[in-house]
């Protein structure tokens, strides 16, 4: 929430290139910016909604393993590994949004993504799938949904938050949609050609891309040094000094240890304690509420006297809660509420991000930031979902699964207490200057006003 910067309509405004006239103004918070708004939201509604709904697609993976005692590790493991190089590549996605612009990296996030599962169509064998589904439909959704978060900052000021809430809904949206016609196209086309129709999906992430049209300032050089030409030389090591930052860095990977363990596991979990239940259904609830939570929360955060980082603490502490109740929901109508509540959680967590690395590292740190921190979630979140299909193997039930998952958002939620102990110095905007082929644009160019974290 960048509720103490001056208002768009006073201040001049970055300088943009549109990629096809040469130079363009772009007032934040205006018109351009919300078709930047909702390019992301279809952005994270494709990436997202596809990784979240893999537990649709879970049953008939795990038919395909050829190891049936460890069945459910191997299927799981292809979930997880998408997701984990969707995060871990994220610093590199965002090192390369910073060298070569949002809209480039977008497109082709989104075209790699959709041969990914293109290929994923042809493999027959859970270990193909590690690498076309885990791999390079991970790999596309890194490239993809990193810039598209980070790049809001360049465009929002007064309503940043909502502008989060309503582009990271998208993936709650596709969540809650995607469920039903995923399982519906199982039964009817089969596997494959469910994944071929989830590549048509995908590439339309590539079409969004041409809507982010990523300023030129993105971070600030003064008149002696020269612009970064390096990965190196982008790199912006000055967030780590602040200690902050590093301490939300840390505890929000820490939370994340079951993030992924509820989308992945719920609909076997529902098939074997309610048999006549459909878990699809819980999946939907969750999708919907987290929908409700990332725009209530989001807006939110536009409020001066509200911290984004105290939400995110407070979902965390609800999260883990929530999550350990899963094992203790012996009715189907218990377990929904469990997952109506754990959505609209979630929702609080997911849409904070960009205003939270915003308060804390400032405009030109925000993209690194998420970058690096989805980076560090790769492990926890890779981990996860694997670790609850070797206890389920094990055991024969995923009651002590959740109840593990329960825990890490909890201890997290306690560890980011110290962060409101740390004092810093306010964060500081320096002036920037667009590249030197856009002299005429400069003369229209100002230093951003500086932020209260």
């Amino acid at each position: 929430a960048m509720t103490s910067l001056a208002a768009p309509d006073k201040e001049p405004q970055p300088v943009v290139d549109d990629g096809i006239s040469g130079v363009s103004k772009v007032r934040k918070d205006g018109g351009l910016a919300w078709l930047v708004c909702l390019a992301s939201f279809w952005v994270h509604g494709a990436v997202f909604g596809i990784i979240n709904c893999f537990g649709v697609l879970y049953p008939v993976i795990h038919d395909l393993a050829p190891d049936k005692e460890q069945a459910s590790f191997h299927a799981s493991l292809v979930g997880s590994l998408c997701v984990g190089s969707t995060f871990a590549l994220s610093p590199v996605a965002s090192l390369l949004a910073d060298k070569f612009g949002a809209r480039i990296t977008v497109i082709c996030g989104g075209l790699v993504g959709s041969i990914g599962l293109l290929l994923s169509s042809w493999a027959y064998k859970v270990p193909y799938l590690w690498i076309t589904y885990g791999g390079l439909l991970g790999v596309g959704s890194t490239m993809a949904y990193a810039p598209s978060l980070a790049v809001l900052a360049h465009y929002f000021n007064r309503r940043l938050g909502l502008a989060n809430g309503i582009a990271t809904a998208g993936s709650s949206v596709f969540t809650a949609l995607l469920p039903i016609p995923l399982a519906a196209m199982m039964d009817a086309i089969g596997l494959q050609n469910t994944f071929r129709v989830m590549a048509i999906l995908t590439l339309s992430v590539a079409l969004c891309g041409i809507a982010f049209k990523t300023p030129l300032v993105m971070h600030s050089w003064n008149d002696e040094e020269k612009e970064p030409s390096g990965c190196c030389e982008v790199l912006n090591k000055s967030i780590w000094k602040n200690r902050r930052f590093v301490v939300w860095v840390i505890a929000i990977p820490l939370a994340l240890f079951g993030y992924f363990v509820p989308y992945v596991h719920l609909v076997q979990h529902v098939e074997d304690v309610f048999p006549d239940a459909n878990g699809e259904t819980l999946v939907t609830c969750m999708g919907i509420t987290s929908g409700l939570g990332r725009i209530l929360f989001g807006r939110l955060a536009d409020l001066p006297s509200v911290s984004p980082v105290v939400l995110q603490q407070v979902s965390f502490m609800a999260m883990g809660l929530l999550t350990l109740s899963i094992a203790a929901a012996h009715t189907y109508v218990s377990l929904v509420l469990v997952c109506l509540l754990l959505g609209l959680c979630d929702g609080c967590f997911i849409s904070l991000i960009g205003p939270a690395a915003q308060r804390l590292t400032g405009t030109r740190g925000a993209s690194q930031a998420i970058g690096f921190l989805l980076g560090l979630c790769s492990v926890p979140l890779t981990a996860g979902p694997p670790a609850a299909g070797i206890l389920y193997d094990q055991r024969g039930n995923y009651n002590l699964a959740f109840l593990l998952a329960g825990v890490p958002p909890i201890v997290a939620s306690i560890l980011m207490c110290s962060i409101h102990l740390i004092k810093t110095g306010p964060i500081e905007e320096q002036d920037v200057r667009p590249r030197q082929s856009d002299i005429l644009g400069a003369r229209r160019h100002s230093a951003l006003v500086a932020s209260e974290p």
